[in-house]
């Protein structure tokens, strides 16, 4: 399966403002969840395509825990966050992360919370990501084209109509790399 998925970070304004227009404009806010994110450091496996990633996400509700193990195909286009996407459901995420460890793999860690909204085929994700601020993820699952896409996501932005950045197909973790790297804490990469 191919998700077709860009995000932009919100520059003015909040959650519960995002949330009141993007159901103003027909989204039903269907899930709120805290995720945690561990990202396997591939790049000691040989024969590993570069920019393939293997995530374990442990994600937590007011009914529960539960988790997935991911796979995520290098990105096919520069234009939006294009790649193929292999998950299985999982029981015990953290057991999982200590085997990976005990292994000698590295982790990096992403947590947010995130409200899921739904309209048709478009789902949103606004997300609070810690050390990073406030974004909004747009994805479409099989959209086409990445010319539909775009269209449905410029059509999308118009009609939420808050001050937002620039598209951004850099996934959390780069960021957060990106942001130690300039702060001088830089992981060894």
């Amino acid at each position: 399966m191919f998700e077709y998925e860009i995000k932009v970070k919100v520059i003015q304004g909040d959650i519960n403002e995002i949330l009141r227009k993007l159901e103003s404009i027909g989204f039903r806010i269907i899930d709120y969840r805290f995720e945690d994110d561990s990202y396997i450091d591939l790049r000691s496996c040989r024969d590993v395509k570069p920019d393939s990633v293997l995530r374990i996400r442990k994600v937590v509700r007011k009914d529960g825990v539960s988790g997935e193990l991911t796979f995520k195909g290098p990105r096919v286009s520069d234009k939006v966050k294009l790649r193929e996407e292999l998950s299985i459901e999982i029981n015990e995420p953290d057991t999982l992360r200590e085997a990976f460890k005990k292994l000698g793999f590295k982790l990096f860690n992403v947590k947010k919370w995130r409200y899921v909204a739904t309209r048709g085929r478009e789902n949103v994700f606004v997300d609070d990501v810690e050390s990073l601020g406030i974004f909004i993820e747009y994805e479409v699952i099989n959209a086409g084209s990445i010319d539909e896409f775009m269209k449905m996501f410029n059509k999308f932005i118009r009609e939420l109509n808050i001050n937002v950045s620039k598209p951004i197909i850099k996934s959390y973790l780069e960021l957060i790399l990106e942001g130690r790297r300039n702060d001088g804490n830089c992981v060894n990469d």
